[in-house]
């Protein structure tokens, strides 16, 4: 009767070496760092007010943007339901925040003259609006987030309001860090 011996090999420690090193990893990352992220989770809102800069719209967007609007995030979805893209404002929507302030200029463009020479010329029926949202949010490592949308300066914003939707570029964020 022979019995069949098994041999420790060295490609066997290697094997039990390298599932050790992957169950102490794993722990590592779901219990040791994940109880880290969740313990700083005591995350305060501070106010953040940011100003949104829609260049180059007609009247009625101007009359549509009034002040103590809701103004929720958009969502780009299929045709449907949509206008240019956006979908537009359903009962479930998160709301992003209260518009406090509507300003609108009369659009300008660059003419150039025959002779060469370019000067400024406002547009007919159309107007730079910068409108000032407030809401609640936070920030983490200098990046400011509210309802997990990082804003940041010269960043397209597509939003929606009961009547609108439209997009324009972050031009300035205000946030008071407690």
């Amino acid at each position: 009767m022979e019995m069949n011996k098994k041999k420790f090999r060295v490609f066997d420690i290697v094997i039990v070496f390298a599932v050790i090193i992957l169950a102490v990893g794993i722990y590592y990352k779901f219990f040791v760092l994940g109880n880290a992220a969740q313990s700083s989770g005591d995350v305060q809102t501070v106010p953040v007010s940011f100003t949104v800069e829609i260049e180059e719209r007609r009247q009625y967007i101007v009359d549509s943007l009034q002040e103590g609007d809701i103004v929720y995030l958009s969502q780009n979805t299929d045709e449907e339901d949509t206008v240019d893209g956006t979908k537009l404002v359903s009962e479930d929507e998160k709301i992003f925040g209260t518009i406090t302030d509507v300003t609108a200029t009369p659009a300008k463009q660059a003419i150039v003259h025959d002779d060469g020479t370019v000067t400024e010329g406002t547009m007919q029926d159309r107007y730079d609006i910068q409108i000032t949202i407030a809401c609640e949010g936070q920030i983490t490592d200098g990046i400011v987030q509210v309802n997990d949308y990082n804003l940041m300066v010269n960043k397209s914003f597509a939003f929606l309001t009961k009547y609108l939707g439209t997009s324009g570029k972050i031009c300035s964020i205000t946030a008071s860090e407690s």
